[in-house]
């Protein structure tokens, strides 16, 4: 871009009258479509003199606070502390090479070098050529070798500096006006060549210029005005621009001077991409002269501000800076604005209805009418009138035919083009719209409680009262009047309204507006539900998955090509080449990225190439054709890597512990249109391939395992449109000190002696483990031997035999028979449960039975034996440890009841499940083992009756604890004394407690 012309001079001369202005424009509206930078969004200072943007996409902006770079959402600030020459600073340029040089107030120059600005080694020269800040400087031309030529007024040439001397030494460029006690103007071009000089006269009103090698005199209108004042510019076209006072001169690449009258002073000259010069005028705004050409219309914009420095942005957005009142920022120039800052009485407009000659009826608040005429200037542009008494006009409450305008309002009015009352027709109150039906001219008017229509003359016909309230009407091309209401959708048939709605429940919410698509698709808009297409029995159903801009469709049209247009709360969804076969259709949404005044879409139409919106922010329009450009990708950028407190560039590869604190990883995408609508797509390669999206501006990556990794980030407008190219960071997670190769062989080797170790150790358990079960098998077969041995002791075979031979004296051969025969069997059967440990319980009580039977034949005196099993214990089945009972039953029988004297004499054995264990108690109601019957027991001992020391119950319990599945020190065998009322003893009670394994298996029957 070609030098612009400072604005110093003007700046210290009129700065009082700037102040005065500031103040009156602060109480007038904002102007439409204008979003406002102030300091309130961080902005350094309401002075801002020039604005660029870098070949990365950042905003630069000069103030009278140093510079800052903008990316739409925050500030990044540079001052005299990062290296700036002065915080005042007029000019920013950007060179080939990437180098953003700022010159200060004072005439010093610094470039950034892409942290902070570097100033020039030669600044102390620079600042005694401009006299620090005394010469104004208006030439700053980077060239594509990496030098610079800077020079202004009254600084009698240009000076260059140069890379390959580290902009050391200033090396001169002479004008060619020889006489250097003239004021002058210097300007280069795109190369940083000097491309024209200017010479003002003092007090000649004259002014010569070298132009193109042109020697070109101009006579002035009057000498009043200052060389401070004056504003210059070379366009891309090779035209140099010139001001004086209100004037603009024109000088073009042959030296023929054109000029152009203004009514206000200029003060400002500016030429943006597309060519389009911006002329600003002191306490006048600006004015757009369209691609340079003076013979098209101009664009005005801020009637009463002082606008600066006018840029125009990639996206194709404007930056206004001004003195005091921050930036403005406009989206789009091409969309123009109707509020109430150029007249309207109010912003909220409720109607639309097209006019002739590309003019514009509007509904407003308060029952006003407005006739709007965008080409017309002055009172004839804008002219108003209240009709009614009703607070608003309704959406479909204007209707126009020819030069006529009919008003659906309390009392509807007929209207000619002058807004002059032609005829008034009573109806009802409330009323709500009206539409035409095109096949016989006549209108449909609606309201919340009744219908009614109208012929051509606008004399009432006919009235149709109902209940229901309707929000909106229109006739199809077939003559089918559509209704929408507040419960869904109707038809009019047979002089009376049908219920569409009744076999479809999707369809019963509040409808806001119907139209007709150019292949007589009916489309139906709701007000949360979307948007509804009817298709002969077919009904397709369009949300905001499938790509509108809302589900909250307040207005609906179609344009000349058929297609539909739909305003929402989101702005503006545009539908294309609808497929009646399966619904599908492209979308394409619209908002205040494109310059509408917001995104709530109250009421639109459609007028010839014209777009027309209504808001509650005032009327904007637009020629289709502009709003449908080529969608901007937005720039994404990693701004910074951090991790425990360090910052790592983003070009390079960091390299990070795993177990570090969380990478964060800084975003930055540039769209100004929207930048609180950017979102971030992302994926990290050596993670996971999905994308994610967020709107967070900062990513934080933690407990990654070891390895590379690549983050791909794209940037996403608001209207879905990513980056063309992703932003990298490349990063390596190394594995914390377990994971290397030395601490992996030394563990090796570790593991493998500790397993040797282990497997040694097992080795020698298991060995341990062999000989303890030797020994122990060894102690059961001896213990077996002692429970054979102790089980039927000598006494009780010599007594058995003594009862057999005197059965054989006394000639009783059955008895002696029986005895024998029980007796061998006994014998017999304790010879075969001595070879196992366990034996079925049914053995072991066959045992037990043999034996009380033999005691019964050579007992004294008669006693009663009684024996119970739980049925839940199969005695087949169930195993425990052989003789096991008999000791315990023989110590009852001859220790309880033998001395027992007199009752009774009774023994039980109750064998029950108690869970997973058998419990065996064997209970006798004998003496009990007191002192006092000891010592009797013991003079029957003595006697001869009982002659032995039973070791029967220490081997049983030993054996019982060797049988058990798992062995305890808990006591197995509990013996308790019983006692009578008188606490004397009454007998003895014997509990044996067995662990059974696996009791399903082992004959225990489940609950």
């Amino acid at each position: 871009m070609l030098n612009l012309r400072g604005m110093k001079g003007a700046l210290f001369s009129c700065l009082f009258i700037f102040c005065l202005m500031l103040v009156h424009a602060q109480d007038a509206p904002q102007q439409g479509g204008f979003r406002h930078i102030t300091v309130k969004d961080g902005l350094p200072s309401s002075e801002v003199y020039t604005i660029i943007q870098d070949k990365k996409g950042y905003i630069w902006m000069c103030t009278d606070a140093g510079v800052c770079r903008y990316n739409g959402i925050s500030f990044q600030y540079f001052t005299t502390h990062e290296g700036l020459p002065d915080n005042t600073v007029f000019t920013i340029k950007e060179a080939t090479d990437g180098k953003i040089w700022a010159q200060g107030f004072s005439g010093g120059l610094s470039y950034f070098n892409g942290s902070k600005f570097v100033p020039c080694a030669a600044n102390d020269s620079l600042k005694l050529v401009y006299n620090n800040g005394q010469r104004n400087e208006f030439c700053v031309a980077p060239d594509n070798k990496g030098n610079i030529t800077v020079g202004g007024l009254y600084t009698g040439s240009c000076y260059t500096l140069m890379e390959s001397d580290n902009y050391t030494h200033l090396h001169p460029y002479f004008s060619p006006f020889h006489d250097t006690t003239l004021e002058r103007d210097v300007w280069s071009d795109d190369l940083g060549n000097v491309y024209s000089y200017g010479q003002f006269v003092a007090g000649s009103g004259k002014g010569r210029f070298m132009h193109n090698g042109h020697d070109v005199t101009i006579n002035f209108p009057s000498d009043k005005g200052s060389a401070s004042e004056n504003r210059s510019i070379v366009t891309h076209d090779k035209k140099l621009l010139f001001s004086y006072l209100g004037r603009l001169y024109v000088i073009d690449a042959a030296g023929k001077v054109t000029f152009l009258d203004f009514d206000k002073t200029i003060t400002a000259l500016n030429e943006d991409e597309q060519g389009n010069i911006w002329v600003g005028f002191f306490y006048g705004g600006e004015e757009m002269i369209p691609f340079g050409n003076f013979s098209l219309d101009r664009k005005h914009f801020f009637g009463a501000k002082t606008v600066g420095c006018v840029f125009r942005d990639n996206d194709g957005g404007y930056w206004f800076c001004t003195i005091g009142e921050g930036v403005y920022y406009l989206p789009d120039i091409n969309v123009n604005y109707l509020t109430m800052y150029n007249g309207l009485p109010e912003n909220t407009i409720t109607a639309l209805a097209p006019f002739p000659g590309q003019k514009i009826v509007i509904g407003l608040p308060n029952s006003t009418v407005a006739l709007f005429n965008p080409d017309a200037t002055g009172e004839s542009r804008l002219k108003m009138k209240q009709i009614g008494l009703r607070k608003e006009l309704a959406s479909d409450a204007i209707i126009t035919e020819g030069h006529t305008i009919f008003l659906n309002t309390d009392v509807n009015t007929l209207l000619d083009s002058d807004l002059n009352v032609v005829q008034s027709i009573p109806f009802a109150a409330h009323e709500k719209g009206i539409v035409k039906n095109a096949a016989d001219g006549t209108y449909f008017l609606f309201c919340q409680s009744g219908l009614a229509w109208l012929k051509r003359d606008f004399t009432l016909d006919s009235i149709q009262m109902t209940k229901l309230r309707f929000t909106t009407a229109f006739y199809s091309s077939n003559g089918t009047l559509w209704l929408g209401a507040l419960n869904g959708l109707w038809t009019f048939r047979n002089g009376s309204p049908f219920y569409y709605s009744d076999s479809i429940p999707q369809l019963q919410v509040r409808i806001d507006a119907i139209c007709e698509d150019g292949i007589h698709n009916i489309w139906v808009a709701t007000r949360g539900d979307g948007v509804f297409v009817i298709h002969g029995k077919k009904i397709f159903h369009l949300v905001d998955s499938d790509g509108l801009a809302s589900n909250t469709c307040r207005t609906m049209i179609e344009d000349e090509q058929g297609d539909i247009w739909i305003g929402t709360n989101r702005g503006i969804s545009y539908v294309s080449s609808f497929d009646n076969a399966s619904g599908k259709a492209n979308i394409r949404n619209f908002n205040i990225t494109n310059g509408l005044l917001t995104n709530e879409v109250r009421t639109m139409v459609m007028s010839g190439d014209l777009l027309w919106i209504g808001t509650n922010e005032g009327l904007c329009w637009l020629k289709v054709a502009n709003l449908m450009g080529i969608p901007v990708a937005p720039p994404i950028y990693i701004s910074d890597v951090s991790s425990s407190g360090k910052h790592f560039s983003p070009e390079e590869t960091p390299e990070f512990k795993a177990g570090d604190a969380a990478i964060r990883v800084y975003l930055e995408g540039l769209y100004y249109r929207d930048p609180d609508g950017i979102r971030f797509k992302y994926r990290l390669l050596g993670s996971d391939t999905n994308w994610i999206v967020t709107e967070n501006h900062e990513l934080a990556f933690s407990g990654l395992s070891p390895g590379s990794y690549t983050l791909e980030v794209y940037a996403v407008t608001s209207n879905g449109v990513s980056s063309k190219s992703p932003a990298h960071f490349n990063f390596i997670i190394y594995p914390p000190f377990w994971f290397t190769w030395w601490f992996i062989t030394i563990g090796g080797i570790t593991l493998a002696y500790l397993g040797f170790m282990t497997a040694v150790w097992r080795a020698r358990r298991i060995r341990r483990k062999k000989l303890e079960k030797a020994g122990i098998e060894k102690r059961m077969a001896e213990l077996r031997l002692s429970a054979l041995r102790a089980q039927m002791n000598p006494h009780f075979i010599f007594n058995a035999i003594n009862s057999i031979q005197h059965f054989v004296l006394q000639n009783d051969s059955d008895k002696a028979y029986s005895y024998l025969s029980k007796f061998s069997k006994l014998i017999r059967l304790v010879l075969d449960q001595s070879r196992a440990d366990l034996v079925p319980v049914e053995q072991e009580l066959d045992i037990l039975k043999l034996y009380v039977e033999l005691e019964k034949l050579r007992f004294d005196r008669p006693f009663r034996f009684e024996l119970n099993v739980d049925p839940w214990i199969e005695e087949n089945n169930v195993k425990i440890p052989g003789m096991l009972i008999q000791p315990f039953v023989e110590n009852s029988i001859w220790h309880g009841l033998l001395p027992k004297q007199s009752g009774e004499a009774l023994v039980s054995v109750q064998m029950k499940r108690k869970g997973d264990k058998i419990e065996i108690v064997i209970e006798d109601n004998g003496v009990g083992r007191s002192k006092k019957l000891m010592s009797e027991k013991e003079a029957r001992i003595n006697s001869g009756l009982e002659s032995r020391k039973s070791h029967g119950m220490e081997i049983t319990e030993e054996r019982i604890r060797l049988n058990q599945v798992e062995p305890s020190a808990k006591q197995v065998i509990i013996i308790t004394d019983l006692l009578n009322e008188k606490n004397e003893p009454c007998g003895t009670r014997v509990v044996l407690q067995l662990t059974i394994e696996n009791s399903d298996e082992d004959g225990l029957i489940e609950d």
